[in-house]
């Protein structure tokens, strides 16, 4: 199936809380194209990079990307002991993941999402000869002698007042601002969205500087409804964007933007909310369905028996009408008896079974070349086909 995009030389990127798909394979299962394949240590398949201590230090926030030029990128974070809980490493493969190399760390940010900078320990000269403020004569060295992050960018009001909350009587007064500066960090308010028109050489927030919106039926604003957002390109031109947080009529959010990001409607969508731990994927496949998965309870299936059940844990819908209507398919798992299989991170042990999967997890998601869809977890990697989607579920 041939698919041509409006304005398809603009590329967007979600902003603040996620970065380019990218991804750690750990532990595997492998459905359709060939026999499940059993969680083991060392892991299946290729290992792009392990913790030495991962009693103390673990990975998290993975994700995955094939690039149109045919390399794919992986990333993971690094949390725990020691850590910034912040730091993210990437890496690239040209060899279709066959082997990888590191590519560098991506920009690191707190837990409030401010974005850092490494400064590393050394000397240097400070301080003017003439001029300036009192305290700036005379030039002097300065040593460094810890290393530590500083912001790239100044606070913005909405940072600034998670640590001083009376900090919002002073917006429009003293020179600062009025508004936000940026789409909130927390746990809900929005997901803003980077739109570049060059290639990715610059990029623009249409959002930047514009009121937090109210999400809520029938109303529009300048970010998508929810956090974590993932969202896919329609073929009429729009982009349409599900997150977490934000529900609407106790349902996950979906967001419908007409004008590339700038503006954004807010509709419930038919899918259960999601929470803590718990991060959504969407993809356009390869052969024109729109693939989406997430993480509910009592979610109901109609297995190959023809009858209705429910399951729980990571599920995966299709939508062949550009998200109008959409079929939840089946659990993410193996259709095996029932086993226990060890989630990592904040995930923990779970039961996979033919009506259960993995209760949550940060998920990253990419199809390749040959059809293969790649859906990574906080540890685990699934691999399955849309002719496996499309199969009903066996009976329990």
């Amino acid at each position: 199936m041939s698919l041509s995009y409006p304005e398809i030389g603009n590329m967007i990127a979600l902003a603040r809380w996620s970065l380019l798909a990218v991804g750690l394979f750990s532990s595997s299962v492998a459905f359709a194209h060939e026999p499940v394949l059993p969680v083991t240590d060392p892991p299946p398949g290729v290992v792009i990079d392990r913790s030495s201590d991962p009693a103390q230090v673990y990975i998290g926030c993975p994700g995955i990307a094939v690039l149109p030029g045919g390399d794919y990128v992986a990333s993971h974070s690094w949390f725990g002991l020691g850590t910034t809980n912040s730091r993210m490493t990437v890496f690239g493969s040209t060899d279709q993941g066959k082997t990888w190399k590191h590519r560098g760390d991506a920009p690191t940010t707190n837990s409030i999402g401010m974005k850092l900078a490494p400064i590393a320990p050394g000397n240097f000269t400070m301080g003017s000869v003439s001029g300036g403020d009192f305290d700036e004569r005379p030039v002097h060295k300065v040593t460094i002698s810890e290393p530590f992050l500083i912001g790239t960018t100044e606070v913005t009001n909405a940072q600034y007042e998670r640590f001083d909350p009376d900090h919002k009587k002073l917006r429009g007064k003293l020179g600062f601002s009025k508004e936000d500066d940026d789409a909130v960090p927390g746990g809900a308010g929005g997901t803003a969205v980077l739109v570049s028109r060059d290639d990715g050489e610059t990029w623009t927030d249409p959002g930047k500087g514009r009121p937090q919106p109210t999400f809520e039926p029938g109303k529009s604003g300048a970010w998508i409804a929810g956090i974590h957002a993932g969202f896919v390109q329609l073929i009429d031109g729009r982009l349409m964007a599900f997150g977490r947080g934000n529900n609407i009529d106790g349902r996950m959010p979906i967001s419908l933007s007409a004008d590339l990001g700038r503006n954004w409607a807010y509709h419930p969508s038919p899918f259960p909310g999601i929470g803590g731990g718990q991060r959504l994927v969407i993809l356009r496949l390869q052969q024109g369905p729109i693939l989406f998965c997430s993480f509910g309870k009592n979610v109901k299936i109609t297995d190959a028996s023809g009858h209705q059940r429910e399951v729980s844990g990571l599920f995966a819908a299709i939508s062949t009408d550009e998200g109008k209507t959409w079929s939840i398919k089946r659990p993410i798992t193996d259709d095996g008896p029932p086993r226990t299989v060890d989630g990592g991170g904040n995930t923990g042990k779970f039961t996979l079974s033919r009506t259960s999967a993995e209760p949550r997890g940060y998920m990253s998601i990419c199809q390749t070349p040959d059809g293969l869809i790649h859906l990574i977890s906080s540890k685990q990697h699934y691999a399955f086909n849309l002719a496996w989607l499309n199969a009903p579920a066996p009976a329990p």
